[in-house]
């Protein structure tokens, strides 16, 4: 569960706000039912509710912080992963332009070689005997 409540922060905190908001709506059907019962008692719950209460709009501060922090950090990402996917795209170009530079250089070798290798064989062929 605890491990659960780091994962999903605003689920958790969602939850507390929702039994804080029971709670206060229990705590005030308490309050109305005891509408005979003693002035300190009554003074006791007004002051309970009005604490929860409190907790309430607290934890629907942080909520809302955490929601406008998750969303500046989901905006931050969605930049950083758009330069990475260029970063990516002209490193992609870079190494084609490499490979295809290296693939006429492989080529010009080859030819390079064939051109010698048939000069050697037309001088073999030109030897008496041969």
């Amino acid at each position: 569960m605890w491990v659960t409540s780091l994962m999903n922060p605003i689920g958790t905190l969602k939850r507390m706000v929702e039994n804080s908001d029971r709670s206060t709506q229990a705590l005030s059907e308490i309050v109305a039912l005891q509408g005979d019962g003693s002035e300190a008692s009554n003074q006791k719950l007004d002051m309970l509710i009005d604490g929860v209460r409190n907790q309430s709009r607290l934890l629907n501060d942080k909520l809302e912080e955490l929601i406008l922090g998750l969303g500046n950090q989901s905006r931050i990402i969605n930049e950083k992963l758009q330069e990475v996917i260029i970063g990516l795209d002209n490193q992609s170009k870079l190494i084609a332009t490499k490979l295809e530079m290296l693939i006429a250089g492989t080529e010009n070798q080859t030819q390079l070689l064939n051109d010698k290798l048939d000069k050697a064989i037309e001088r073999l062929d030109r030897r008496p005997g041969g």
